[in-house]
């Protein structure tokens, strides 16, 4: 016997057995009995939620010859032939692959046969919002004058794309997702009949994962029953369908909620060198910025209740972090990034420029009363000693560079634009390494970003630091003025040397089509400072 999916062998067989569609089952069920059911029907609704299966087994209970209120016997010759495919009155059809309107002339021409063994000839077209105008038109002329042995199931998951002529020839049955507890519910039956050892946590994964489709289900845990282990856990979930550990997600809102950067950037390099998906890690973290949502507005999902006390504390850990705005301003950002990321050879560049993106606006629109009276009895210091004063006072890094790059406007003499001290490259390399841990007590964001670069030539009161190919990123992010200025200024304090920092990247710069509209994006997101595009 060849092998059989595992959402094609528990499919549904009865009424009673189609999870979460009760108000729809019932009244199809009393159509069937009462024998006052319709020539045309439309199911519609998300995928995997038992559109196809009702309609197969209502060709089987109007066909039935010991039918029992409603329901199909399975055992009658009818049954069986129809579920073993051998009787030729119950036709499927994929409309995606069969749109023409040839395809549904030659339907017509068949139709008008009587069925061959049974009472009814039932035609199930699925996707049905794939046929074109022309075909719609060549169906709507036999749905309007059928045979009375004929019956049509058109099922889609668009029927806002079906033309009105059709819609109102049609009884219509939508389908709701299947709540979390009946996938459990569905899933608990088949591990047991399957003899399967599963912890319920994990039974909770997947019926979340499924996002209210059974078909989905079944088919993550077929991947999951065949992984050769003794107990199905909810590690081994994470581990089989290849997911991110919630860890992951919480570790990156809490580096965007403390505006950390350089965490950000060792987060995205190690998911890089991991080989992970960024496409999917994106789509993780919008879920998990959702989460955020849903607990800040104290929503009582479903899929809430089945939260664990851990996962809520946890979450309720980064929401200090964020208001209920700046959540979902962050859940829009990084959605547009996974829609991007579609047509982007460079998924890793788009999420580190949006998570940059994500710190400049928090960083613009939430500053405490407490940080800006900082920043107001700070603004009388000179450069040094702010720069000074920056591990100490807590103050927000970009409110700081903010606060030198004023001060550096408004007193030309400590720092001519036009005169700059000779120091040689020895003696900015036997220091270096002191310096980039200097760099890293005050401005820990700044430090992620220079340690990437590497000194190339040191001449006329300048400093050169070359980014290699691949790192396009940080060099365009320090290239900025606030961080330029401010890096002068550690510079000066730690050297007792005036300088000019100049930023490049080596002979072969990152190109290619999908990075120009992020390239572009730089100087309108860098507050519109003056960046040289490479």
């Amino acid at each position: 016997m060849s092998y059989q999916a595992l959402y094609r062998k528990y499919r549904p067989k009865k009424f009673s057995e189609i999870f979460g569609q009760d108000e729809n089952t019932k009244v199809l069920k009393t159509q069937i009995a009462d024998e006052t059911f319709g020539h045309a029907y439309l199911f519609t609704g998300t995928r995997g939620t038992g559109k196809t299966s009702t309609a197969k087994i209502f060709s089987r209970a109007i066909n039935c010859k010991e039918a029992v209120n409603g329901e199909p016997c399975n055992k009658c010759d009818n049954c069986l032939g129809i579920l073993e495919e051998k009787i030729l009155d119950v036709i499927e059809m994929d409309a995606a692959s069969n749109n023409s309107v040839d395809d549904i002339r030659d339907l017509k021409e068949k139709a008008k046969y009587l069925p061959s063994k049974t009472k009814y000839k039932v035609y199930i077209i699925d996707e049905v919002h794939m046929l074109s105008k022309e075909a719609f038109n060549a169906l709507l002329k036999i749905l309007e004058e059928p045979p009375k042995h004929l019956v049509f199931i058109l099922a889609t998951t668009e029927p806002h794309k079906l033309p009105a002529t059709i819609l109102s020839r049609c009884q219509r049955f939508d389908f709701k997702r299947i709540g979390i507890s009946k996938i459990v519910e569905c899933l608990s039956k088949t591990c047991e009949d399957m003899d399967v050892d599963i912890e319920k946590k994990a039974l909770e994964q997947i019926a979340i994962l499924a996002e209210g489709a059974m078909r989905d289900a079944m088919s993550l845990l077929e991947r999951c029953i065949y992984s050769d282990e003794d107990i199905i856990t909810y590690k081994s979930i994470i581990n089989n369908l290849g997911l991110s550990d919630e860890d992951i997600y919480e570790s990156y809102a809490k580096s965007i909620g403390e505006k950390n950067i350089g965490e950000i950037i060792d987060w995205i390099e190690k998911a890089y060198i991991n080989g992970t998906d960024f496409s999917n890690l994106t789509v993780g973290l919008v879920k998990y910025f959702r989460n955020l949502l849903l607990m800040k507005v104290d929503a009582k999902t479903e899929e809430m209740s089945y939260w664990s006390k851990e996962k809520k504390e946890k979450i309720n850990e980064n929401l200090k972090y964020f208001d209920e705005t700046e959540i979902k301003k962050i859940i829009l950002k990084l959605s547009d990034v996974v829609q991007k990321m579609k047509y982007s050879k460079s998924e890793r560049l788009l999420l580190e420029c949006m998570s940059l993106d994500i710190i400049d606006f928090l960083s613009m629109e939430k500053v405490s009363f407490i940080k800006r009276e900082q920043v107001q009895q700070n603004k009388s210091y000179s450069k040094n000693e702010i720069v000074t004063k920056t591990t100490d006072s807590n103050l927000d890094e970009t409110k700081m560079e903010k606060a030198i790059v004023k001060e550096n406007d408004n007193n030309q003499n400590s720092h001519s634009k036009n005169k700059y001290d000779e120091i040689s490259g020895d003696e900015v390399h036997s220091k270096w390494e002191q310096f980039m841990e200097y760099v890293k007590q005050n401005n820990i964001s700044l430090h992620a970003l220079l340690k990437e670069g590497k000194i190339n030539k040191c001449l006329d009161g300048k400093v050169e630091i070359i980014y290699p190919e691949g790192f396009a990123f940080h060099k365009q992010a320090i290239g900025r003025k606030e961080k330029k200025i401010y890096l002068e200024n550690l510079f000066s304090k730690f050297y007792s040397k005036n300088v000019v920092f100049l930023f490049s990247l080596g002979d072969r710069a990152v190109k290619n089509e999908s990075n120009d509209e992020i390239e572009m994006d730089f100087k309108t997101k860098f507050h519109g400072a003056e960046i040289e595009i490479e």
